[in-house]
């Protein structure tokens, strides 16, 4: 008989405010979630997998800012 193996259940885990900043910076450098979590140094690489998933569903939501502004008129050189 063959065991099936599942995930392990989504910990609720709470973020400060100076952990999730910290991450939001790492993230852009480091593409793997172990190395961001020996850098916290109090989250699992599980843990941090799970707040990008979390961040990442927030940040796709947010429209973008200029979204709806048309782009600048290129300015034109003036000839002497």
């Amino acid at each position: 008989m063959m065991m099936i193996r599942t995930p392990p259940a989504a910990q609720v885990v709470d973020w400060s405010a100076a952990e999730a900043s910290l991450f939001r910076v790492l993230i852009g450098t480091y593409y793997d979630y172990c190395p961001i979590a020996r850098l916290l140094g109090t989250k699992t690489c599980r843990q941090v997998y799970e707040f990008r998933v979390k961040e990442s569903s927030i940040i796709a939501r947010t429209p973008a800012e200029n979204e709806d502004t048309p782009p600048r008129k290129k300015k034109r050189k003036h000839h002497r």
